[in-house]
């Protein structure tokens, strides 16, 4: 596993109880962390600043599930010209595997989001997708 200080994250979380326990916890590990509370903000921040990971909520949460879903998020991260269109995207989520998130996702951070997880789960779509290739 390729270990890695001061990356960058993208976080968008509704709540704001998340999006504080991961900023703590990227603190700790020497990353930086810019958080926001929907997708399509999140989109136009990826627009413009490239990230080394960004982790998403999926559509359970009642603000992220509107207009803009985390599929059509993702896709339009992966899309030409983005420049975000190789950065690994993670699904934060309580229930949903690894197994069932398809091509979009370079993995899955169960809820509540440990230290640990964290770190193994960021490294590990760090080394499938930037330094191996999709």
């Amino acid at each position: 596993m390729t270990d890695i200080n001061g990356i960058s994250l993208l976080h968008i979380a509704e709540a704001p109880s998340s999006r504080q326990s991961l900023a703590e916890y990227a603190e700790m590990l020497g990353w930086s962390v810019h958080s926001t509370t929907d997708h399509a903000h999140g989109l136009a921040i990826a627009g413009k600043t490239r990230f080394d990971a960004i982790i998403t909520e999926g559509d359970g949460a009642s603000s992220l599930d509107g207009a803009l879903s985390t599929e059509a998020f993702a896709k339009q991260l992966r899309g030409p010209g983005s420049p975000n269109h190789r950065t690994p995207i993670i699904l934060s989520d309580r229930a949903t595997s690894q197994q069932s998130v398809g091509e979009l996702f370079d993995g899955v951070l169960n809820a509540p989001i440990g230290l640990n997880s964290l770190r193994e789960v960021i490294m590990d779509a760090l080394d499938e997708r930037v330094f191996v290739g999709p």
